[in-house]
C-alpha cells in the first residue's frame, strides 16, 4: 500500500500537447488508487480546462508556488525537469518542503537538477537515459508515458480502399519536429498513392498556409482533440496506411504509441530511443534520418506489402500493452516510495560539490538544446514582467526583471529591455 497520498504536479504553459496529454492521464490513474493531485503551471495556453476537470489546478498567474506547496501537504512533488524555469527548487526550499522531489526529463535537459533539490530523475528510454546521466549526480530511473489502451481499440484492415492514408502529428512551426522534411516526403510521393492526415497543434486553418501547392494531398488537416486522436488512428489502420515522425527532439512520443494501440503501423527515424520503442525494429519500421526522405519511402514501400503491414500492426499492439496507463501509475508509485528513502542533500558542503561539478559540465560540450535553459528562463522573466508592468503591479515587475538579469544578462543588450529595466529600478513610483 502506498504511502504517497497527495502530489503536486508542476509544469510549464498549460498547452494540449503530449507532455500535459501524459501528465493529465498518470493524474487519473492516480486517482483510482486513491492518490489526490493538485497541478501548478506558470499560465495557460489553451489546456487548463482540461486539467481543472481532471484536479485542483493553479497558476503562476493566480498563486506562487510557495503558497500552494506550504498549505497543500504534499507527500511528493512530481515536476518536469523544464519546470526549473519557474525556481521549483527555491520553492520547495522556502516552503520547507522535506519530501521526494520526483523529476520527469523529457530529453536532455536536466540544468539544474541534483541531489540537493531532487531525489529522482526519470527518463523515458535507456538511451535518453545514457545520455543525460552524466550531466546529473540524481538516480535515473525510467518511466514510460501512459496509454490508456481502452481509449485506443485496435480496428482492422478495410479491403478495397483507393489510396492508404498516412498520418503525422506535431507542430508545422516547430522546425525541431521536421515540418520540411514532411513536405518534401509529399513533393517524393506519387500523387496517386496515399492521402494525408496532418493533425498539426499550430492548426494555421487553412492547409495552403503551411503546405501551398501540397495542400491538396491533405484529406484532413487541423488541431485535433485528444478525444479525437482514436478517430484519427483508426481511419489510417483501416485505409492500410501508416503514422510517421520527422522529429528529431522526441523521448517517448505518446502519440506514437496511441498509433500502435489502433493497429496503426509507425515509422520513425533512427533516434531518441526510437529502437526500444519498437522492440528493436519488430514493432515499426525505423529509417535512417541522414538519407531521408528517401529511406522513409523505403519503409513505406514495405508497407505496401499486406503481410508486412500486417504483421507490424500486430507487433506494435503487443509492445504498447506494456505501456498500459495502470502499469505507468503504479511504476510511478513505486518511483515515489523508493525516493522517499533518499534524503535529498543540503548545506553549503552539497552546494560547493555541485557548484565544482557544474563547472564541469559546463566546460564540456553540452548536449542538443541544453544551452536554451538560460535565454528560455529569460524569456519567461521578460514576459512575466511585461503582463505584470500592464497591469500595474511595480513589485511583481521588477522581481522579474531581475531574476531575467540574474540569468541571462545578454537578455538586455536590446536597447528598449535595458531602457524597460532601468526605468522600472530606478522610478518605481511611476510603476
Amino acid at each position: 500500500m502506498s504511502q504517497v497520498k497527495r502530489i503536486l504536479h508542476v509544469f510549464l504553459p498549460c498547452g494540449v500537447a503530449g507532455t500535459e496529454t501524459m501528465i493529465r492521464v498518470l493524474i487519473q490513474r492516480l486517482a483510482t488508487r486513491g492518490v489526490e493531485s493538485e497541478a501548478y503551471f506558470s499560465r495557460d495556453i489553451g489546456g487548463s480546462a482540461l486539467f481543472r476537470a481532471t484536479c485542483v489546478t493553479h497558476s503562476d498567474e493566480e498563486r506562487s508556488l510557495v503558497s500552494v506547496i506550504r498549505e497543500g501537504r504534499f507527500d511528493a512533488i512530481h515536476a518536469t525537469a523544464s519546470s526549473i524555469t519557474l525556481e521549483v527548487p527555491a520553492a520547495v526550499e522556502r516552503a520547507g518542503f522535506t519530501g521526494p522531489v520526483i523529476v520527469s526529463c523529457h530529453g536532455d535537459y536536466v540544468v539544474g537538477w541534483n541531489r540537493r533539490n531532487a531525489s529522482t530523475i526519470t527518463s523515458q528510454t535507456e538511451w535518453w537515459k545514457d545520455k543525460i546521466q552524466p550531466y546529473t549526480d540524481v538516480p535515473l530511473a525510467i518511466l514510460r508515458n501512459p496509454v490508456v489502451l481502452d481509449h485506443f481499440p485496435a480496428v482492422t484492415r478495410e479491403r478495397g480502399r483507393e489510396r492508404p492514408i498516412l498520418g503525422w502529428v506535431g507542430h508545422t512551426t516547430d522546425a525541431r519536429k521536421g515540418p520540411d522534411l514532411l513536405k518534401a516526403l509529399m513533393a517524393a510521393l506519387p500523387r496517386e498513392a496515399y492521402d494525408f492526415y496532418i493533425a498539426d497543434t499550430d492548426d494555421a486553418g487553412d492547409p495552403r498556409k503551411v503546405f501551398g501547392d501540397l495542400a491538396d494531398r491533405v484529406v484532413r488537416y487541423g488541431y485535433v482533440p485528444h478525444r479525437e486522436m482514436p478517430g484519427f488512428f483508426q481511419d489510417i489502420a483501416r485505409s492500410g496506411g501508416a503514422v510517421f515522425s520527422t522529429s528529431n527532439s522526441e523521448t517517448f512520443p505518446l502519440c506514437l504509441m496511441e498509433a500502435m494501440s489502433t493497429g496503426c503501423p509507425v515509422v520513425v527515424p533512427d533516434a531518441w530511443g526510437a529502437r526500444e520503442m519498437m522492440d528493436n525494429d519488430r514493432a515499426g519500421l525505423i529509417y535512417d534520418p541522414v538519407t531521408a526522405p528517401g529511406s522513409i519511402l523505403t519503409c513505406l514501400e514495405q508497407l505496401r506489402d499486406p503481410e508486412a503491414w500486417t504483421r507490424c500492426a500486430e507487433m506494435g499492439r503487443q509492445v504498447v500493452r506494456q505501456y498500459d496507463a495502470d502499469g505507468v501509475a503504479e511504476r510511478f508509485l513505486q518511483i515515489c516510495e523508493e525516493a522517499a528513502t533518499r534524503r535529498r542533500s543540503a548545506g553549503w558542503l552539497a552546494g560547493a560539490k555541485w557548484a565544482f561539478r557544474s563547472a564541469a559540465h559546463y566546460s564540456r560540450p553540452l548536449p542538443e538544446q541544453m544551452f536554451l535553459y538560460r535565454p528560455r528562463f529569460a524569456a519567461e522573466a521578460l514576459e512575466k514582467a511585461l503582463r505584470a508592468h500592464e497591469a500595474g503591479q511595480g513589485g511583481q515587475t521588477r522581481r522579474a526583471l531581475l531574476d531575467a538579469l540574474r540569468v541571462f544578462p545578454v537578455v538586455y543588450l536590446k536597447p528598449w529591455r535595458a531602457k524597460f529595466l532601468l526605468r522600472t529600478l530606478l522610478f518605481p513610483s511611476h510603476q
